[in-house]
C-alpha cells in the first residue's frame, strides 16, 4: 500500500476527527489539518445537582485529542470552490458513502452551486470532482480538479 493509500486507510479508521486548522493561499493550495480524537475513560462531568441530569450525564466521556493520536494534512492544488458547514445543519447526497472520511462525488449539489454560480464552461465543470472531508463538527467541501495529497503523523503535543 502506497503513503497515500496508508493514510486514508488510517483516515477512514478514526471514529473521531475534528478540524484543526485550515489554510488557504494565494497560489489557490487549500491546506486542512485534522486531528482524532478518542474518548477518554474518565468521566466529564462534575457534580450535578438534578438527579435526573446527573444520571444521564454521569456516563459521559469527554472525547480529546492527545499526544500520539492520529493527525493529518490533505492539500488540495487548484481548487475551484471550497466551502466549510457546520455538520449540524447538512443534508446528505443521494449517492453518500459513509464509509469514507474522504468522500469523493462525480455529480452532487456542491457542483451544481458551482455550475450556476461561476463562468466555466461545461468541459471545464466535468473535468471538476467534489471531495468532502467529514469531521466530527465540520463538513468541508473542496471542487477541483487534482486528487489531494493526505500526510498522516502522530501528533506530538495534546490539543489546547
Amino acid at each position: 500500500m502506497s503513503n497515500q493509500n496508508t493514510a486514508n486507510v488510517i483516515l477512514d479508521s478514526c471514529r473521531y476527527i475534528f478540524l484543526s486548522k485550515l489554510e488557504n493561499d494565494a497560489s489557490f493550495i487549500l491546506t486542512i489539518h485534522i486531528s482524532e480524537g478518542r474518548i477518554q475513560e474518565e468521566s466529564g462531568v462534575g457534580a450535578i445537582e438534578s438527579n435526573n441530569l446527573g444520571s444521564i450525564l454521569e456516563k459521559a466521556h469527554p472525547v480529546k485529542i492527545r499526544k500520539g493520536y492520529n493527525a493529518f494534512k490533505i492539500v488540495f492544488k487548484d481548487y475551484t470552490s471550497f466551502a466549510v458547514r457546520n455538520e449540524s445543519y447538512i443534508t446528505s447526497e443521494n449517492d453518500e458513502d459513509y464509509s469514507s472520511r474522504l468522500r469523493v462525488h462525480q455529480h452532487s449539489n456542491f457542483l451544481n452551486f458551482i455550475s450556476e454560480s461561476t463562468w466555466l464552461s461545461s468541459v471545464d465543470l466535468e473535468s471538476l470532482i467534489h471531495y468532502t472531508v467529514v469531521c466530527s463538527d465540520h463538513i468541508i467541501d473542496i471542487a477541483t480538479s487534482s486528487e489531494p495529497v493526505i500526510e498522516h503523523y502522530l501528533l506530538d503535543v495534546d490539543a489546547q
